[in-house]
């Protein structure tokens, strides 16, 4: 049986986070603040900022977790 992995998200990560989220605003939809139609529009320099922290003065910690090497969750905390 495989583990699920959990790591943070850095900068570098954007383009996991984009699939990630959009994924998971389709699967889920009532789980977010957002919708799937306004985000999939976002450029790429916006999905990078959102994980740029240090830009935007946040302390916070984005997460995704991986099971077999495919993106199955996300958290902040």
């Amino acid at each position: 049986m495989s583990d699920v992995k959990s790591r943070v998200l850095t900068p570098q990560d954007w383009q996991l986070y984009k699939l990630a989220r959009l994924n998971s605003l389709e699967d889920a939809p009532d789980s977010f603040g957002s919708t799937y139609e306004q985000e999939v529009t976002l450029s790429d320099t916006e999905w990078q900022t959102r994980l740029d922290l240090k830009w935007r003065g946040l302390d916070a910690l984005p997460l995704i977790a991986e099971l077999e090497g495919q993106a199955v969750g996300l958290a902040w905390g």
